[in-house]
């Protein structure tokens, strides 16, 4: 069930990696049972059952082009060579986990040790195919973003709650909690230099805030009680101040458009289309210049609005998805008639 709801959500990513770190674990443990379990008929027809009406209809629907550009071109394109603005060396995951696994950080040279103590374990060798394979293929792949290593860090917890737990009084214990002390009080100035913005001050503050306050209260709870409740207060306070972070306006542009539109007009963005905005406008949110009388246009960099229409408003920030810088305008077609709508919609074309 989870392997089909992930093919509706991001295509074969999760099954490739399920695929490979069940083939490593086997070939590494020399198993046939292993190998052989691969093939249990069941778990394969209920995910196909799952995932393949959806994947018939949209190919009917879009005649095909839905798989030419989410494969050809978007999946296909970041193999490659470096798509949205994003590459790096070899090495940027290692990089960009510092902050993105923060502050289980405390925890994982606790976990690398006791994996390496360990490794012919059944449990740990299992979590060391999950993880090493496809970190090692990722670094590797021209196009990068951090979240990218996000479905290998379940394995990279649980080696860390395990080594955590086990090696008492370990200096591997010490030296994560030196670790995460240093890459939280980076975090907490890295984030509000970064994010800084004039105009929204009390953002800006208060998310460097709840990095530097999260880091205190990691030490306390640390010298407190060297335990695994410590570390998972520790991480579910951080999840509380993530959740907010990500409503930020900083770091989200959607819920900042949406707030121009009126409840039932329909939203037509054909430069930015973030899922987001779908959640948040609807789902006939029309992402091309098929505009109509009393939609609302968000243009970008690459569109400009129909003369016709008339602006409304502006957002500017950072679409974390992709890195960059956009500065956004919405406009209201309200003035315009359908004739001067599809002619803006057939230059574009053009």
């Amino acid at each position: 069930l989870g392997l089909a709801v992930s093919l509706l959500l991001k295509g074969p990513i999760l099954l490739g990696i399920a695929a490979l770190a069940l083939v490593t674990e086997a070939l590494w443990s020399r198993s046939t049972d292993r190998m052989r379990s691969l093939l249990k008929p069941l778990p394969i027809l209920v995910a196909l059952a799952i995932a393949l009406p959806w994947f018939v209809a949209i190919g009917i629907r879009t005649d095909g082009a839905f798989f030419a550009e989410a494969l050809g071109r978007d999946f296909g394109g970041k193999i490659a060579s470096t798509q949205e603005t994003h590459g790096g060396p070899p090495g940027y995951y290692l990089l960009t986990t510092l902050g993105m696994f923060w502050p289980g950080l405390l925890a994982v040279p606790a976990g690398l040790l006791l994996a390496w103590k360990q490794r012919t374990h059944p449990e740990v060798r299992l979590l060391l195919a999950w993880l090493i394979p496809i970190w090692i293929l990722l670094e590797f792949v021209p196009t990068k973003l951090p979240h990218y290593t996000l479905p290998l860090y379940p394995a990279l917890a649980l080696l860390a709650a395990a080594g955590w737990s086990q090696l008492e009084a370990s200096k591997a214990r010490w030296a994560g909690l030196i670790l995460a002390l240093f890459v939280g009080g980076v975090l907490s100035a890295a984030v509000g230099l970064s994010l800084w913005d004039v105009s929204k001050p009390w953002a800006t503050i208060g998310v460097g805030g709840i990095m530097g306050v999260l880091t205190l209260l990691m030490l306390g709870l640390f010298w407190k009680k060297q335990d695994a409740q410590a570390l998972l207060s520790a991480a579910l306070i951080l999840g509380v101040g993530f959740a907010a972070l990500s409503r930020s306006p900083l770091l989200d542009l959607s819920p900042r458009l949406v707030e121009y539109v009126p409840e039932g007009r329909r939203v037509v963005s054909p430069d930015y289309r973030e899922p987001s905005l779908v959640f948040l406008a609807g789902t006939d949110t029309e992402l091309t210049r098929n505009a109509k009388v009393g939609d609302y246009l968000v243009t970008g960099q690459y569109t400009d609005p129909p003369l016709c229409s008339v602006s409304i408003g502006s957002v500017s920030g950072t679409n974390y998805a992709k890195g960059e810088e956009l500065f956004l305008s919405i406009h209201k077609t309200d003035p315009c008639n359908q004739a001067e709508l599809d002619a803006w919609a057939l230059a574009g074309a053009d």
